[in-house]
């Protein structure tokens, strides 16, 4: 499993919650997702996190043109990273 932080900038001007909903429903037909929340921070940015079952899955969505088409119409600017899931034998205490 992988996990994919982002960060997006949304557009101003731009209906944000119907499109976003609508990216929300495309995301759960995709093969190999797993769940996702998202956050706004206090500047009005999106942290999102999403689940996947492989980067390969990641990938395929990350560049469909579903999503495409969407983010395109409501994100001015956006950063990702990846994280591997550890496996459970090998857990880290929180500090």
């Amino acid at each position: 499993m992988i996990r994919i932080l982002c960060r997006k900038i949304p557009k101003r001007g731009v209906d944000f919650p119907r499109l976003i909903n609508q990216l929300s429903e495309q995301v759960q037909s995709q093969s190999g997702f797993i769940r996702s929340e998202s956050f706004w921070d206090s500047r009005g940015d999106i942290i999102s996190m999403s689940d996947w079952k492989s980067k390969a899955h990641w990938k395929m969505w990350y560049t469909s043109a579903e999503r495409t088409k969407i983010v395109d119409g409501i994100i001015k600017d956006g950063s990702y990273q990846s994280f591997i899931k550890k496996h459970p034998n090998y857990n880290i205490f929180l500090l």
